[in-house]
This record gives structure tokens, sequence and C-alpha cells, in this order.
């Protein structure tokens, strides 16, 4: 049981790539994200995102516990939610897969990195739901944001 808490936690061992772990878990997950869209559909996009957040809550606290450390950088699954979260957020009004996956991916790696407010407060919560909140929070900022720009443009009416 250990083994799979790790894989899933790691976002099947994304966590252990050699630099930037969680940029390169942003990637993967946003590339599987775009690929749902373009070849499934918005509904299974949505269930992959609840799949996987719950797999977090789940897992993560459990790694951290193991690690014995606070958010040990293997965890990378928080990635996988924050995008795709952005991704389902900014999919429900606009079509243009492609760029909604580039604008997600950079605005939710900004937010995650700079950890503006609210996105703070969530990481200061303990445990599994801390490690997952934040990221989630900076997810839903990310996608608000790709919105606006996206509505400023004219592309949503």
């Amino acid at each position: 049981m250990k083994n799979i808490n790790y894989i899933i936690a790691t976002f099947f061992y994304c966590g252990y790539f050699p630099f930037a772990p969680g940029t390169f878990a942003s990637l993967v997950a946003g590339l599987l994200g775009y690929f749902i869209l373009l070849e499934a559909n918005y509904l299974t996009l949505v269930a992959v995102f609840f799949i996987i957040t719950i797999a977090g809550f789940l897992t993560s606290g459990i790694i951290e516990n193991y690690e014995n450390k606070e958010d040990p950088s293997i965890v990378v699954i928080d990635e996988a939610s924050g995008i795709l979260v952005s991704m389902l957020i900014v999919g429900f009004f606009y079509e243009n897969y492609f760029l909604n996956f580039i604008l997600s991916f950079v605005f939710f790696r900004f937010y995650d990195i700079t950890k503006f407010f609210p996105v703070n407060k969530m990481e200061k919560i303990k445990g599994g739901s801390g490690i997952m909140l934040d990221d989630i929070v900076a997810g839903i900022m990310a996608g608000v944001s790709v919105l606006i720009i996206v509505f400023i443009a004219g592309k949503i009416k």
C-alpha cells in the first residue's frame, strides 16, 4: 500500500524529476487535460480532475508523514489538480484548448510560485489539505485570470 501512495502522490513519479518537479508535473497534467479536451470531452476532464484531487487529498498527507517533512517536493499531485482546475474553468467558456493549456500553465505556475493571498493562507493549513488547497486556489486564480484575458481579447461574448 505504501508504494501505491507514492505513485499517486508523486503523480506517477513526476515528483522525482531532477529539477522543478512541480513544474514538470504541471506540464504533464496540463498536456493530459489538453488531450482529454481534444479527444474526449469536458465531462471526462471533470471526472479526471475529481479523481486526481480526491486521490491527492487521500495520499499527500500520508507521504508527508512517511517523509517526515512538511509538503515534500516529491508530492506533486497538487500541481496536477491545480492546473486541471484552471483548465476546467477556462474550458467551460472557451474552446481553444491549446491556448487554454498554455495560458493556464503560465498563470498557474505564476500563482503557485508567488503564493499571493489567498494561496499563502491555504499553504498554512497542516497536512494533506494544505498541500492540496494552495494549488487548487492557485488554479482557480489562474483560470479566472485566463478568462479575463480571453474576455478582454473578445474571444468570449
